[in-house]
Order: C-alpha cells, then structure tokens, then sequence
C-alpha cells in the first residue's frame, strides 16, 4: 500500500469511530479509539526508509 492509501484507511477509520461515539454504548472507548488513529495520523511515517 501507498503512504497515501493508508492515511485514507487511517481517516476513515478515524470517521467510523468518531460517528459511532453518539450511538455507542461505550462512547468512551469509540473516542479513545478516534483520538488513538488522529495522533497516529499527526506523528506521521515514523519508520526510515534507506
């Protein structure tokens, strides 16, 4: 996969959790999960490439 196609998997699955927050049960745990996928999103490719 591209860097680019897993940032869209990342944001997309970013969005899933974020519009399951309302509905859950567990709201804590979509939000969690939503804030987890953004700091990964923000700290960018973290592996070096040679």
């Amino acid at each position: 996969m591209t860097e680019a196609q897993i940032l869209g998997v990342l944001e997309d699955a970013a969005a899933a959790h974020e519009n399951a927050i309302k509905d859950a049960s567990a709201p804590e745990t979509h939000q969690q999960i939503f804030e987890l996928i953004n700091k990964i999103i923000a700290g960018g490719n973290s592996v070096r490439h040679r």
